[in-house]
């Protein structure tokens, strides 16, 4: 029954076959036994050796230098896991050139020295059934190296001096793309490499590609960081504020100048609506309203003109462009805005506005004050000739004013500079100066400059003519000098000038003047009336002493009648001999006999008797004024240089209606218009402005009459006053 076990048996006995048949079949089932045994040898030593390549995959698979895509670090670990788990003397991963006629060696490991190495080149050229092969293959697996077809190349030059027998490569590839080889170099007696030897060689190859593509990702990331940081230092050096921010107001993205507008950092703001951190929720939401709108609509908008309140509380204007965009990170709508603050450009556009207001205004009032002279000129003048010599001189004066001014941009104007050059033709005949100045630098104010040059000017043309300068030998002293007084409530600063003649010896003495002519009451009327000051002029045998003082600052404002105090004085009292139009063959006119004057035809004007107060601050177009309503018929009240003088006389006096200058030395004609709507008396602005921006909404709405005015205009004026 046993012949039943014996392998080929069929489980019958044959009497035929002899001892020497039973002996043939025990060696046949002993060599079966021993091949069995081999291959159960071999699968197991299979198994072991799978089951270590795994190991190492799976430690490759977790090393931090292939997944942070190091290079150096990863090479190293590959190749030295390779060599060791291949059991070959040399394991090497080469990279292509960039111009792919040669291969690299990044890293080349050897177990004897136990040390890696790289930089070896090796050309396409020297080798092409080489290069050919890695093209073409999975693995390049060549038992016989110095022999193969593929790598004999390498025989003389590279194989027999370094003993290598067998190689076994496998191509790196990357998207398809052949970018290297990964070797391992057998030395000793020739090897057959095994398919489990092959695969393990091409998960290589894969570990090498996977190193590459996360250097080129940490290599991207870094370069995206780089781009980052770079697009964070221009944003931030960028002065406009940038801010990127969804639907509902999350701040995505900021720049420096946003941050420092909020009073915080940068990264303080981003996640954070703003909402929370705009210190106004009106221009929140005004802002966020827009944000939506642009979303919205998938359009870009500028705006003009915002306004934005920063940390500080400070109200800037900003011209804003939003733009729509997809964010990149949530894939949602933002809409990205750049601001830029124009609240200097405003600031500077209403200072050239005002500038040009300011000219405008200046140059119309010069023109009334050129206006007004020419008037009082030719009064006092008996012939052309005087009146041509002495309206020059004037204008001369005013011309000099204008001209200090503008080189200080109307800060001010040098006194010292200012009596040098209106006394400079006064000089005596070897050029000498006739005139002694004794008095410290000192700038006049803008305001009172003019006044000033005038009144130095009458002074100077009044020696000249009739006093020291008029002689051969006289000559005059000018001294100065600013003192503090006291005001009631504070001290200000005033200017004291004593102007002293002496004619010398053989000149007549010198006479006070019969009836004061133009020059003597528009010095006296000037200190007075315009800069709030007063002057005297005594006219002694030796020569003229005149003193002249004024507040240098605005001057506290007059008290009035309504203070139990005595009121301005009337025209009469500030007349320069015109109050009446005696000087032009007019006869005098006053309340109870109104002049007729320009019959319209339809019942003549309604001008005569009315009683008119005139508030204007500069003294030559008061009067210039005053004298057109004069000869017109009507009484004058006034006329009143501030606004608190004039508000007086409203309480104090019957004001049937008021010409008022809007801008006075100090403030504006304002509450003189508000006490006079109070009491619904018509009135009328006189300017040098274009507009009225000067003035409150409230009295907008007025008619305005710009300066010069001649008769005929107030006559249409006060006419359509007494309609109302």
């Amino acid at each position: 029954m046993a012949s039943a076990h014996l392998p080929g048996g069929t489980g019958t006995s044959h009497r035929g076959e002899g001892a020497g048949g039973g002996a043939s079949s025990v060696a046949e089932l002993e060599a079966e036994i021993t091949r069995l045994q081999a291959t159960e040898e071999a699968s197991r030593q299979r198994e072991q050796q799978l089951t270590q390549h795994n190991l190492v995959l799976m430690t490759l698979s977790r090393s931090a230098a292939i997944e942070a895509g190091d290079m150096a670090a990863a090479f190293q670990e590959i190749t030295l896991a390779a060599a060791h788990t291949l059991n070959v003397e040399r394991a090497s991963i080469w990279l292509f050139t960039l111009d792919r006629l040669a291969i690299k060696c990044a890293d080349l490991y050897q177990r004897t020295p136990n040390r890696h190495g790289d930089g070896l080149e090796l050309k396409a050229a020297d080798f092409p059934s080489y290069f050919r092969a890695i093209e073409d293959n999975r693995t390049l697996a060549a038992d016989d190296a110095r022999n193969d077809p593929r790598t004999c190349e390498f025989t003389p030059s590279y194989l027999t001096p370094l003993g290598i027998t067998s190689m076994l490569d496998a191509p790196v590839r990357r998207g398809g793309r052949l970018i290297g080889v990964i070797c391992h170099e057998h030395v000793g007696p020739s090897r057959a490499w095994s398919l489990e030897d092959q695969a393990f060689a091409g998960s290589m190859a894969d570990f090498v590609a996977l190193t590459m593509q996360a250097h080129e990702r940490a290599e991207a990331l870094r370069s995206v960081r780089a781009n980052e940081r770079q697009l964070r230092q221009i944003i931030d050096l960028v002065p406009h504020l940038i801010m990127a921010k969804d639907v509902r107001g999350q701040i995505l993205l900021c720049n420096k100048a946003t941050a420092e507008a909020y009073g915080t950092t940068v990264e303080a703001l981003i996640g954070r609506s703003q909402w929370d951190v705009h210190p106004r929720r009106d221009e929140a939401a005004g802002m966020l309203s827009d944000d939506v709108r642009v979303i919205d609509t998938a359009r870009e908008r500028l705006v003009p003109e915002e306004r934005f309140t920063d940390i500080a509380g400070a109200t800037r204007i900003l011209q804003t462009t939003r733009i729509p965009f997809l964010h990149a990170a949530t894939l949602q709508q933002a809409v990205l805005s750049v601001s830029i603050d124009i609240t200097q450009r405003k600031q500077d556009e209403r200072q050239k506005e005002t500038m040009i207001q300011e000219l405008d205004h200046r140059v119309k009032n010069n023109l009334a004050v050129v206006q007004s002279i020419a008037e009082h000129t030719v009064r006092s003048s008996p012939t052309m000739e005087e009146f041509s010599d002495a309206f020059a001189g004037r204008l001369r004066a005013l011309a000099i004013t204008h001209e200090m001014l503008a080189r200080t941009r109307w800060e001010g104007a040098d006194l010292r500079a200012m009596v040098e050059r209106l006394t400079e033709p006064y000089r005596a005949a070897d050029g000498s100066p006739r005139v002694t100045m004794t008095g410290e630098s000192l700038r006049l104010p803008a305001p009172v400059a003019p006044s000033v040059c005038m009144m130095l000017h009458e002074l100077a043309t009044n020696a000249a003519k009739h006093g020291a300068l008029a002689s051969r030998n006289g000559d005059v002293t000018i001294d100065w000098q600013r003192e503090m007084r006291d005001d009631g409530s504070r001290r200000v600063p005033w200017l004291h000038i004593e102007w002293t003649e002496r004619c010398g010896r053989g000149s007549p003495p010198i006479k006070a003047p019969a009836r004061p002519g133009f020059g003597t009451t528009l010095i006296e009327q000037t200190a007075d009336y315009q800069l709030q000051g007063h002057a005297r002029l005594d006219f002694q045998p030796a020569g003229l002493a005149a003193v002249i003082e004024f507040p240098l600052e605005a001057a506290p404002q007059k008290s009035t009648a309504a203070d139990g105090v005595e009121p301005p004085r009337s025209l009469e009292q500030w007349s320069f001999g015109v109050a009446a139009g005696v000087s032009n063959g007019e006869k005098p006119t006053n309340a109870n006999q109104p002049a007729a004057v320009g019959s319209s035809g339809e019942g003549g004007d309604r001008t005569g008797g009315r009683r008119v107060l005139v508030v204007e601050d500069d003294l030559l177009v008061a009067q210039s004024i005053a004298s057109h309503l004069v000869a017109l018929g009507c009484e004058i009240i006034g006329p009143a240089s501030t606004s608190e003088a004039a508000c007086a006389l409203v309480k104090s006096r019957n004001v049937d209606a008021a010409i008022l200058d809007i801008n006075l030395s100090a403030g504006t004609s304002a509450p003189v218009a508000r006490a006079l709507a109070g009491r619904k008396t018509p009135f009328m602005f006189v300017t040098g402005y274009s507009s009225l921006k000067t003035l409150p909404d409230d009295l907008r709405g007025q008619r305005v009459l710009c300066k010069p005015v001649d008769r005929e205009t107030l006559r249409r004026a006060i006419t359509e006053l007494a309609g109302v």
